[in-house]
């Protein structure tokens, strides 16, 4: 979707290898800042990684780097946290980022890229006191509307989208459906020690002998 993007803008393009930035995700934010990026990408996981290497820095200490050429940071693949993603944006603007500018997004095989952005995040999913954050309203080439591609979504009174989980992707515990990504969000935010951020995953087990899972 960028790649396509930018050849039509015959834009210059910076490309980097996904193990740099996880490995040392600041260094992301340093190829950001030498090469004037305005439009880049990263999932949610990242910019977890990226709030936790701000974080690790030593009290008083800033990054030799400046965001104001950042106008958008899409972000897709998994669905962002607000927190995460409010924390990042109050993070990145000491170095001159904007106000708004990680965008969820939604991307389908059948639109070959991006179909559905939130250009408002995270103050908007702040006020609809939400866990997670919208993915927003589809470009002006199309409209949302529903068919089987395994996603549970809802569309809000202001016609945003939210996706709220994955068909059967919930644990049955006691008649009772727990879907595993509200469980792996309630881990991380325990931020128990010897968690990685992240790296959490539930799905369902039933022990031997038992009537539920």
């Amino acid at each position: 979707e960028i790649h396509l993007h930018s050849l039509t803008l015959q834009a210059n393009q910076i490309h980097i290898s996904p193990l740099l930035a996880v490995e040392d995700p600041l260094k992301f934010l340093h190829r950001l800042s030498d090469h004037c990026v305005s439009y880049t990408f990263a999932p949610n996981f990242l910019l977890a990684k990226i709030c936790c290497a701000l974080d690790s820095l030593p009290s008083g200490e800033l990054l030799s780097i400046d965001l104001s050429h950042l106008r958008a940071l899409i972000s897709g693949g998994e669905s962002n946290t607000i927190e995460t993603v409010a924390k990042l944006t109050a993070l990145l603007q000491r170095y001159n980022a904007p106000k708004s500018f990680i965008w969820p997004g939604l991307s389908l095989t059948e639109t070959c890229a991006g179909a559905v952005y939130s250009l408002d995040c995270s103050s908007y999913d702040i006020s609809q006191d939400l866990d997670h954050c919208f993915v927003g309203k589809p470009t002006n080439a199309i409209k949302i509307r529903v068919f089987k591609t395994g996603n549970l979504a809802l569309i809000n009174k202001n016609e945003n989208l939210l996706l709220t989980g994955r068909d059967k992707d919930f644990i049955i515990i006691n008649s009772n459906n727990y879907y595993s990504q509200q469980i792996e969000n309630v881990i991380e935010s325990a931020h128990i020690t010897g968690v990685t951020s992240s790296y959490t995953v539930a799905f369902p087990h039933r022990l031997k002998g038992h009537d539920t899972e």
